[in-house]
């Protein structure tokens, strides 16, 4: 039985036999630039094909609105190097400082749900759910 990545993800989600143990992979934006040159691609979904990855293809949507160097909840971001390669991360937890229900409600930075770019996230997603498993919200 050779299934899909799509089939295969759903399977083991729901607990179902599969062909084999699903393959992914998480990295670096340096590392994936430099396996869309490797195998000659220019996107993601074409480079998981390539691979043979069993994706579990995020499709969030983008917040268009954000403050240089915060997200959407205002949390700082900072850069991480790892070798030689560096990612992004939330300096602190959104809502850190908030320890009322009153500080909550009056937080500064509410993210605003007109700033999410929805129509490109579902355009990935659809594009996307042809081949892989596919989470968002």
């Amino acid at each position: 039985m050779s299934m899909t990545p799509r089939e295969r993800v759903l399977a083991v989600l729901n607990r179902q036999p599969v062909d084999r143990i699903p393959v992914d992979i998480w990295t670096t934006p340096e590392i994936i630039e430099q396996l869309y040159d490797h195998f000659g691609v220019s996107d993601s979904l074409s480079l998981y094909k390539k691979m043979g990855l069993d994706k579990l293809v995020w499709a969030f949507p983008a917040y268009t609105g954000s403050i240089e160097g915060r997200n959407q909840w205002g949390t700082k971001l900072v850069t991480i190097q790892a070798g030689k390669a560096f990612y992004t991360e939330r300096g602190e937890p959104a809502l850190h400082d908030c320890e009322t229900p009153e500080d909550v409600e009056n937080f500064p930075h509410w993210p605003d749900p007109d700033k999410y770019d929805y129509a490109t996230a579902a355009k990935y997603a659809k594009e996307a759910a042809r081949d892989f498993a596919v989470l968002g919200p």
